[in-house]
């Protein structure tokens, strides 16, 4: 995370002067008559002796502004470091999504294939051997599977959805 620099902040609006490897100007936060206000450039913090404030620039411009820690990453165009609750529900969310529609595109390409497979030994019977006919029946047996999944995907309850998933990725 690549924060402003303090003293540009800080120096917008507090009147600061350099006194040895310091800058010093009147604290914001409380009546100040003397310059209590210590930036360390270096630490890239703040630190008022008389109000005993002190910090970086996030919590220099959550003070003096009175608004949030997210609030003060959006005033300088940074991303939070932390992920919020939401964020990862919504990560589990679209994973989820992602796996319905990749199982979905799964099912229909074995629902088409098993279709043809079925088209084509209709049309050849004559190719099959009694054995594989059985197999046939089996590919049929199949087929009404793959139907059921795809009807949940589609037109199936939340609930539902999430109970197909938790049976397939057992």
């Amino acid at each position: 995370m690549n924060k402003p620099d303090i003293l540009s902040v800080i120096s917008k609006v507090v009147n600061v002067r350099k006194s040895g490897k310091y800058y010093w100007g009147k604290c914001p936060f409380h009546a100040d008559n003397n310059p209590s206000l210590k930036i360390d450039i270096e630490r890239q913090s703040f630190k008022c002796f008389g109000c005993g404030e002190s910090g970086d620039v996030i919590a220099f411009t959550m003070k003096y502004e009175g608004i949030s820690f997210k609030e003060a990453l959006e005033r300088f165009n940074l991303k939070s470091i932390f992920k919020s609750p939401r964020n990862k529900k919504q990560k589990l969310l679209d994973a989820y999504n992602k796996w319905l529609r990749n199982f979905y595109k799964e099912l229909a390409d074995t629902y088409w294939a098993i279709k043809w497979a079925d088209n084509y030994f209709r049309k050849h019977p004559c190719l099959m051997s009694d054995e594989e006919s059985g197999g046939h029946a089996g590919f049929m047996a199949d087929l009404i599977e793959i139907e059921y999944k795809m009807d949940i995907i589609l037109f199936g309850t939340e609930r539902e959805k999430l109970h197909l998933f938790q049976e397939e990725v057992r």
